[in-house]
């Protein structure tokens, strides 16, 4: 049972009653706000859900729409406001409004000023879902069903790296957040409002949580908190890279409901330098390698301290050798049996690059250096869109299987149609093309078309390079529909040429930046010419 924690003064309150002059109808004897705080503490079941917190779809949420069964939502959260009916100082007829639907805005129209988290805690449903979401759970079709890692190399758990001495607060800055828990979880909500987050949490001592935002420009924003009680790594951070919510989860050392949070440390809310608090590059040690095909491999990485930093989607990371090569990977999904904090690249090994063959040399134990995350993409970019059109070759999948996911979950509150085209040399070089396939079929909103330049005679599906023709086929005409979006991720050549033989009704401005964008990274091919 989760436990929502909030705070009010009963004064702000008293004001819903007897100083807001919105108030529409006389309340009955019984029904004052003091009546309705003794309802919420006499024990009585105000959610109709026995207090056990759910995911509430939109589809769900419409079928509570009656006096005596009405549910609402507001900023997400989801609320049985049928006992409540009474007790409204502007009616039954003006609750009745927002039954069955997200009133956020009709509650901020009216009275946004109102601590509706106090006042209907009682009777939280649970946090509102804005889309089913794609039956298939990529990750576990990618990789297999969870497992357990109890035969892997442990990480040895070093201390983590600190703030610079001379880095001075750029001033305070209020920290909006929640926080909820069970008996063996705590889960931390802040809502930064900023787009596509990078965040980093660091734990010390099991106790002092440590949690820098990346505001987007060069300042980043620090929330420091001593815990209540001790709790354990790894944290599982989510993040939604449209409204800027990130959410922690943490398990408890010792199972059991905390009084409080904890308290706030003395430097929380202050802003630094990202360059005081974020290294260039960072020692990671290679947990576990999974190879995909007879040259590519994926790496599983993780902090060699109680760290973990966040990768937005289309975003990439830099990776430093110890022969002094850099280049840029986009990270992947990790195998659902390795812990939360961990980062995944995939790579192809080109046997003369400067680069891959180390890389695909490396074994559980051994380190490697990685950078924090670069690129400029952003999911806003798709808010008005219907259809999705992806163009990737060979590990330019990589950063597209988490647009995948973003676009089948629905995350932005709508349903983007996907279309993935594939391009590969031969069958041995396609990626999880099974599991690719078998989402094609489980989900009606994605599908994907594999073709292949150097295909053996017994292959059935589309054969070719990427050109005009292609383009014309695969793509539509999108210079006349705005509302159709296209990215490409692959080789420097895959990409240059898709450029250049672009169809004659596909503008400049689809193929620019702000319309077009080659999410950063790419595959190795790339990356040997860059190296």
């Amino acid at each position: 049972m989760y436990i929502l924690v909030t705070s009010c003064s009963l004064s702000s309150l008293l004001t819903l009653q007897t100083g807001n002059p919105r108030n529409k109808v006389a309340l009955q004897p019984g029904h004052s706000l003091m009546d309705w705080v003794r309802l919420g503490q006499s024990g009585k079941d105000l959610t109709g859900v026995k207090g056990v917190l759910q995911d509430v779809t939109v589809a769900q949420l419409a079928k509570h729409n009656k006096r005596h069964d009405a549910w609402l939502a507001i900023r997400g959260r989801v609320y049985n406001v049928s006992h409540y009916m009474d007790f409204h100082p502007g009616g039954e007829e003006e609750l009745m409004r927002g039954v069955g639907k997200d009133a956020t805005d009709l509650f901020n129209q009216v009275h946004a000023w109102v601590n509706f988290e106090s006042l209907l805690q009682k009777c939280l449903v649970g946090r509102l879902r804005k889309n089913e979401g794609s039956k298939v759970d990529l990750s576990v079709l990618l990789f297999g069903s969870k497992k357990s890692n109890a035969g892997a190399k442990q990480v040895p758990v070093l201390p983590g790296p600190t703030v610079a001495e001379d880095s001075k607060p750029k001033g305070r800055v209020p920290v909006p957040m929640d926080w909820f828990q069970k008996q063996d979880v705590v889960s931390v909500v802040y809502y930064t409002k900023v787009t596509c987050p990078v965040v980093e949490v660091r734990l010390v001592d099991d106790r002092d949580l440590s949690v820098y935002v990346r505001l987007g420009g060069t300042y980043t924003l620090l929330s420091h908190l001593s815990l209540e009680e001790e709790v354990s790594w790894p944290c599982k951070v989510s993040t939604n890279d449209d409204t800027g919510k990130i959410e922690l989860q943490l398990v408890k050392k010792l199972p059991k409901l905390w009084a409080r949070l904890g308290a706030e440390c003395s430097d929380n809310g202050t802003m630094h330098s990202n360059t005081d608090v974020f290294a260039p590059f960072l020692p990671y040690i290679v947990a576990g390698v999974t190879p995909v095909t007879h040259n590519t491999k994926l790496l599983v990485l993780r902090r060699r301290d109680c760290a973990y930093r966040t990768v937005p989607i289309g975003h990439h990371v830099r990776v430093r050798s110890n022969i002094q090569v850099v280049a840029a990977l986009c990270p992947s999904f990790v195998p659902p049996e390795w812990q939360p904090d961990a980062l995944c690249l995939m790579v192809k090994e080109y046997p003369a690059g400067a680069l891959t063959p180390w890389l695909c040399s490396l074994c559980p134990g051994d380190t490697v250096e990685l950078s924090g995350p670069e690129g400029s993409f952003s999911t806003k970019l798709l808010a008005e869109m219907t259809s999705l059109y992806l163009v990737a070759a060979g590990t330019g999948l990589t950063p597209m299987l988490a647009l995948i996911v973003w676009a089948l979950e629905g995350r932005g509150g709508w349903s983007l149609k996907i279309s993935l085209n594939f391009f590969n040399r031969d069958e041995k070089d396609q990626l999880w093309s099974e599991q690719l396939e078998k989402l094609d079929q489980e989900n009606e909103r994605f599908t994907v078309t594999h073709v292949l330049s150097e295909a053996s005679d017994d292959w059935v599906g589309r054969r070719g390079h990427i050109d005009e023709s292609f383009l014309q086929e695969l793509l539509p005409d999108i210079a006349s529909d705005p509302t159709q979006f296209v990215c490409v991720c692959g080789p420097t050549a895959f990409t240059e040429l898709t450029r250049k033989e672009k169809q004659p009704s596909i503008g400049d401005h689809i193929l620019s930046q702000h319309r077009y964008p080659r999410i950063p990274l790419t595959s190795a091919t790339e990356l040997e010419r860059t190296s």
